[in-house]
């Protein structure tokens, strides 16, 4: 027997998995970057939300990119 679905219902499961994983981080801008915890103290971009068209050109805001947290004394 075969069932068929209107949508594939495991991606769904992972999608909804990954939405929980994800973090919201605000740019200067005003604009959102939308990333995944990537060791202890970094982030992996996922994706770009914003208004501003040069966060879309900055390279360290591409999806993919991993960026590190820096320590800052003052």
């Amino acid at each position: 027997m075969i069932i068929y679905l209107p949508e594939d219902y495991l991606w769904q499961i992972r999608s909804s998995h990954e939405e929980l994983q994800s973090i919201n981080i605000k740019l200067p801008s005003g604009g959102y970057l939308q990333a995944l915890p990537w060791g202890e103290d970094a982030i992996k971009v996922i994706n770009v939300i914003s208004t501003d068209p040069m966060d879309y050109i900055n390279h360290r805001y591409q999806p993919g990119s991993i960026i590190k947290r820096k320590l800052q004394l003052d």
